[in-house]
């Protein structure tokens, strides 16, 4: 196989081994949710990991099949009722899961992925050692993806219906804009027939009697057939103009469009943060994530990515409590954090949420009355959703107030500054020994206008182009105070 066609197969690869993990981390998350024994979800998991298996073997890539055939084989005794979907399935599932991520993220990263410890060993425990012989599924150091020794530029995926939409509408630009010839050939007409009226009007003046009235009737018509001509151009001009505009603006939809992609496409590897996190934490977490599939504005998502971040790692080492503690106060010992992404209209809904410790507002309030925030008696009448705008502010945190509070003004700044400079709003509801959500929206694309930026009173403005109809020159003797403005 030649490296070209390796190298295709190779992105192809990378794409549908993230759409069937996702799809199967769902389809988990749902029979978990439900309770519900086999049934078509358990048949479409099963199809699905064993076309991850399939794709893995096209492209060479032994370990990844060698798990992905474990997975199947976990479904497949579901199935049969051989063994039960519960918890400790279903973990088993995910650490493979894991491992599979790690392994390609490691492989397209010229990486030696660490060696799946926990999977193999929950594997062995589950199905026995002839499910998954640890020389198959041990990390080989792998080998550079072909086509990829020198680094290349981020790529954008356009669609083929994208591609020709954007055709039509730079042709239909290039047909506008040919039109405006017709314009530069009218001007070229009445160009002629002013020099001939000038040199006719020169005659005229030589001239006495009737030849001066048939002179006077040449100019006549000449003057009506110019008048006639510039509205001819004025309209053809006009009409030209308007299709250019429109032809634009057509043309710079359908580049935003292009620029939408899945969310997966930007926040990948949030799952295998979360989950070292957790490890380095002593900590148990059962991460879901919703709505991957959601289409928006790379470059919104790209600069929401380090405030989701910041609000995912948050949640794992300041907002869950240690298992034990989690035991001491009635919950399951794995925490569950969560992020969900939603279309609604224009705007982009983003949900990060943990069933910690939460937040202890009566200690927020002693805080900012401390640091002046509040006065005591507005400490004492104070609403949680006014406190919650404080964890906003920058600098309204200590390190004592991190440790108190859950660290939820870490990084929550950084949060507000990005999604204000989009344009969009930014909400943290939380309680007590509950957990806490914060709820991010966001445009789903971003807009680009031309304006005018002037300056008044060391302010500045922008004033939209399309708003505009002219600019003139004014001195300052020229500008008048009317009743005080």
């Amino acid at each position: 196989m030649s490296d070209d066609i390796l190298q295709r197969l190779l992105i192809s690869f990378q794409a549908e081994q993230r759409d069937h993990l996702e799809k199967i981390r769902s389809i988990l998350d749902d029979l978990a949710r439900s309770g519900k024994g086999p049934g078509p979800q358990l048949e479409e998991a099963f199809r699905r990991a064993h076309s991850l298996k399939g794709a893995a073997r096209a492209v060479d890539l032994r370990q990844i099949e060698t798990f992905a055939h474990c997975v199947e084989t976990i479904f497949s005794r579901v199935r049969d009722g051989r063994l039960p979907l519960d918890k400790e399935t279903i973990k088993t599932i995910r650490l493979v899961l894991d491992a599979i991520e790690d392994w390609v993220a490691a492989y397209f990263q010229k990486q030696t992925p660490a060696e799946p410890v926990k999977a193999l060993d929950a594997v062995e425990a589950l199905l026995g050692t002839e499910a998954m012989p640890r020389a198959a599924a041990k990390a080989a150091p792998p080998g550079e993806p072909a086509g990829t020794s020198h680094p290349a530029e981020e790529a954008l995926t356009v669609s083929a219906r994208s591609m020709e939409q954007l055709l039509e509408a730079s042709d239909r630009m290039f047909v506008e804009a040919s039109r405006q010839t017709v314009v530069t050939r009218k001007l070229a007409q009445v160009e002629f027939q002013v020099n001939a009226l000038d040199a006719e009007r020169d005659r005229v003046k030589r001239t006495r009697g009737q030849v001066l009235e048939r002179h006077l009737d040449f100019v006549d018509r000449h003057v009506r057939s110019l008048k006639r001509e510039v509205r001819e151009i004025r309209q053809v001009h006009s009409r030209g103009t308007w299709g250019l505009q429109q032809a634009g603006e057509h043309l710079r939809e359908e580049i935003l469009r292009a620029r939408m992609v899945p969310a997966e496409d930007v926040l990948q590897g949030f799952r295998k943060m979360v989950r070292d996190l957790a490890r380095d934490e002593g900590k148990e977490v059962e991460f879901t994530a919703e709505g991957l599939g959601v289409q928006a504005d790379r470059l919104v998502l790209q600069a929401l990515k380090d405030p989701l971040m910041h609000l995912l790692r948050n949640a794992v080492t300041h907002g869950l409590e240690a298992p034990a503690d989690r035991r001491s106060r009635g919950k399951e010992p794995a925490g569950a954090v969560r992020l969900r992404l939603r279309e609604q209209g224009n705007l982009l809904r983003i949900t990060v949420a943990d069933d910690g410790r939460g937040i202890d507002w009566k200690t927020v309030a002693e805080y900012a009355v401390k640091r002046r925030f509040l006065s005591q008696p507005e400490a004492e009448s104070v609403s949680p959703e006014a406190l919650s705008r404080l964890l906003f502010l920058p600098g309204f945190s200590t390190i004592r107030m991190v440790t108190d509070l859950a660290g939820r003004g870490m990084g929550l700044s950084v949060v507000a500054e990005t999604v204000k400079r989009l344009q969009g709003s930014v909400e943290l509801r939380s309680e007590k020994n509950t957990g806490t959500t914060v709820e991010i929206a966001a445009p789903i694309s971003v807009s680009t206008h031309r304006v005018l930026i002037v300056e008044s009173a060391g302010q500045q403005f922008a004033i939209p182009a399309a708003a505009l109809q002219g600019l003139i020159r004014v001195s300052i003797g020229q500008i008048e105070t009317v009743e005080g403005r």
